[in-house]
């Protein structure tokens, strides 16, 4: 059980205390990866991965929420037409795949990348990119280098800093399944 973290988003509990949340830290990525891999094996995109979507229950359990943006996988015909059909960027911008910003066909691939966004900031307590205007921020998603997790969190091992790292790539062919 989390002491004084219960009933509360993974947002509010980094902004208390990060450090409070590290020895929970591998059970709450572990239960926020199965929540993921179990909407998407059911053929569902989330498309707003973030802190604030995943809750914390009075057992510690982590359950994922908000489903808005939430959409089934696309088929061929509406991958052909995407750019048509969706003319504005959806979703959170400090936790958006390079594919939704260039409004892009997505996959199962882009919850990866605002999943690894989600660890990289429950892991560090900073999110991967900021910036002072939306514009910088959506550029440095598209094109920046990715910063070294364990730079703001020597704790983590180098492995889940790489699973991170790689979970983060622009391309989705370069993702984790």
């Amino acid at each position: 059980r989390m002491p004084l973290c219960e009933g509360l988003n993974l947002r509010d509990v980094i902004r208390k205390s990060r450090r409070a949340l590290e020895p929970w830290l591998p059970s709450i990525v572990e239960q926020a990866c199965e929540g993921v891999a179990y909407l998407n094996s059911r053929r569902w995109i989330h498309l707003d991965l973030k802190p604030d979507n995943f809750m914390l229950t009075p057992n510690g359990d982590v359950k994922l929420i908000d489903f808005g943006l939430a959409r089934q996988v696309p088929g061929a015909w509406e991958r052909y037409f995407w750019k048509r059909r969706h003319k504005q960027i959806q979703g959170t911008r400090s936790y958006l795949a390079p594919e939704q910003i260039k409004l892009e066909p997505i996959d199962l691939r882009t919850d990866v990348y605002g999943l690894g966004c989600a660890l990289f900031h429950m892991a560090t307590g900073v999110q991967p990119y900021t910036a002072s205007t939306t514009n910088e921020l959506l550029t440095k998603h598209l094109i920046y280098p990715l910063p070294d997790a364990r730079v703001n969190n020597p704790s983590l091992t180098v492995e889940f800093a790489k699973l991170i790292r790689s979970m983060l790539a622009k391309s989705p062919d370069k993702r984790p399944p």
